[in-house]
């Protein structure tokens, strides 16, 4: 076995560790989901990588390049988000301050389509350790 520490995320390694106990404990729910589990696209992530990553950093760990000048609030960190569908939808078509959040997070409505911003949203939700 390979050492991947220099190779995954923290979060990323932390998803392969969940998996492989739901594997280990539940091979059956384990091979279910992952034929019925929606799938990431290139494009979500290359969307997020050259749209978003500056802010909220390659894997959405708000850790991106300009998150040593945007301090208030600072970058969200996407992969301890809990919100919807939706909610991803409207912040990213919008942008932060339609939504009373952040002035920094644009609005990506006019310049993505809705299936490049679904694409995105997908991402995030791979993102997601919880």
């Amino acid at each position: 076995m390979p050492p991947w520490k220099d190779e995954l995320t923290w979060s990323e390694l932390e998803a392969v560790t969940q998996f492989t106990q739901f594997l280990y404990f539940s091979p059956d729910k384990a091979y279910q989901y992952i034929s019925s589990a929606p799938k990431t696209t290139p494009t979500g992530q290359k969307l997020f990588i050259t749209r978003c990553s500056m802010c909220h950093g390659r894997y959405g760990e708000g850790n991106g390049r300009l998150a040593k000048v945007i301090r208030n609030p600072p970058p969200y960190n996407l992969t301890k988000s809990t919100a919807n569908r939706d909610y991803l939808q409207q912040i990213i078509t919008r942008g932060g301050a339609a939504m009373n959040r952040s002035k920094h997070m644009p609005p990506w409505g006019k310049e993505l389509t809705e299936t490049e911003i679904n694409a995105i949203i997908q991402y995030l939700l791979i993102l997601r350790t919880n």
